[in-house]
């Protein structure tokens, strides 16, 4: 964590004002640590930084997610010199690894919620729990999830088989559906392993991991995602830190064939290892997935 000391404090008050409060801004939108640490320094700083300090969150353990959602429970928290803070509203951007109950608790309480990384079974307590029934009402309204944002979802293991909600009445579902509009998956899927995304009515960008056997020949499963009508963005992903060199030319050799048929089709390279990493840098304002597989892909055609 980075120490700020009264040296560093003294130096900074030769500071024009402006430009102090943009370094700290900056710093601490692009650092949780940094954002403790100012919370710690001054009155005025601990002000500045705490609506950064709860804008994007990760949690490991299902401990820290039972104190984040302890410190919600809490509604508003006197802040000196900001006046009352609601963390609940400051929360855009929250990336959770454990599976709870909780999951749930934390998505009602995150009315602002931008971007979520959850494992599959933490996705469907959230849909199962707006999901409307006829004896019970849900513990998470229709209104509480339709008054949201689009989200970007990205799902941590291995993708399950939603064919059961595909073909159902859409009154019927969870609402969350409706606002994914964004999905991505960590894992390739198993050999022949089914996928529907019929359910997730309005996503427009779609990304998962690719091997050779998903593209050549092109599997069913790929072909019903490539003729979904509202997808605009299907991005391949090639773990360069779990790909060989000849497999990655092999992909990139048939992504060129079949994306002449498929204009939606894009490929992108990453490491499987710097997953939360990345995802944290565009969480915090770096330039997303779906912007950085553009780039890739037009180069790639351009070398092509």
């Amino acid at each position: 964590m980075l120490i700020i000391d009264d040296d560093d404090m003294e130096t900074l008050a030769t500071f024009p004002t402006e430009l102090v409060t943009t370094i700290f801004v900056e710093g601490a939108r692009m650092s949780t640590h940094l954002a403790c640490t100012l919370c710690l320094v001054a009155r005025w700083t601990r002000a500045l930084a705490m609506p950064y300090l709860y804008s994007t969150i990760a949690l490991e353990t299902r401990q820290q997610k039972t104190k984040l959602y302890e410190t919600l429970s809490k509604g508003v928290l006197p802040v000196e010199g900001r006046g009352d803070f609601n963390p609940q509203e400051q929360i855009q951007n929250l990336w959770i690894e454990s599976v709870s109950s909780h999951t749930v608790d934390l998505f009602k309480r995150s009315i602002n919620l931008i971007r979520l990384a959850v494992p599959i079974l933490s996705l469907m307590w959230i849909v199962h729990n707006s999901t409307p029934t006829v004896l019970f009402p849900p513990m998470l309204s229709k209104n509480s999830i339709t008054c949201r944002g689009d989200l970007d979802v990205l799902i941590l293991d291995d993708m399950i088989d939603l064919s059961g909600y595909a073909g159902s009445d859409p009154v019927a579902r969870s609402p969350l559906f409706q606002k994914v509009k964004y999905l991505r998956l960590s894992t390739s899927l198993k050999p022949d392993q089914p996928i529907t995304l019929e359910p997730f009515c309005k996503l427009s960008h779609f990304a998962m991991p690719c091997r050779l056997t998903d593209i050549s020949p092109l599997t069913d499963s790929f072909k019903e995602i490539l003729d979904k009508p509202t997808i605009t963005a299907f991005v391949l992903m090639i773990y360069s830190d779990e790909t060989s060199q000849e497999e990655r030319s092999a992909i990139l050799e048939a992504f060129e064939k079949i994306s002449m048929d498929y204009s939606v089709l894009q490929v992108l390279e990453s490491d499987r290892g710097r997953l939360r990493q990345d995802w944290e840098i565009e969480a915090r304002g770096g330039e997303s997935i779906w912007k950085k597989a553009e780039e890739y892909t037009s180069a790639i055609k351009r070398q092509g």
